[in-house]
């Protein structure tokens, strides 16, 4: 879904929009975005006019820093949401506080390997957070290393392992 709004010019400004409220992966509820702002210069960036509250866990270190969203900061937003979906619903960065996260964000802290998650897949996740927006990968780059990762015959064996 997300590679085929992106390639249509849509934005996603928060795509954690499905946030896990249990540890079931089948209990999900949409959360609210923050609202758009108008495209300010370069077509590829939102920049929020008004104050609105960020989710601080889920949100780019530059759109958090700057105020402006771009599909490389839906990319951060994704691989936040790879992480929920691999630990069944736990919030990322538990137990801190949003100025905590920050903090650590800057310091270049990522999330670290959940047990019981395959490498690859948390490589693809660490690829989500890099902290040069330009050099996060594309969604079809994504939709690409999650097809492959799901189609090899090791990782199978790796994401049954997983499977509670």
């Amino acid at each position: 879904m997300a590679q085929t709004l992106s390639s249509r010019r849509h934005w996603l400004r928060e795509l954690s929009v499905l946030l896990a409220q249990s540890a079931t992966p089948a209990t999900l509820s949409p959360a609210p975005a923050p609202p758009a702002g108008p495209i300010v210069g370069n077509e590829d960036i939102y920049e929020a006019k008004h104050e609105i509250k960020l989710p601080v866990k889920w949100t780019a270190p530059e759109a958090i820093r700057a105020n402006k969203f771009s599909i490389k900061s839906d990319v951060w937003s994704f691989g936040i949401l790879l992480f929920e979906i691999i630990t069944y619903g736990q919030v990322p960065y538990s137990g801190m506080a949003g100025a905590q996260v920050i903090q650590m964000l800057l310091q270049d802290y990522r999330l670290p390997q959940p047990p019981n998650c395959p490498l690859p897949f948390y490589n693809i996740m660490l690829e989500c957070w890099n902290a040069e927006p330009k050099e996060r990968p594309k969604f079809e780059e994504l939709y690409w290393k999650l097809e492959d990762y799901f189609e090899t015959e090791s990782s199978y064996a790796d994401a049954n392992s997983i499977v509670r």
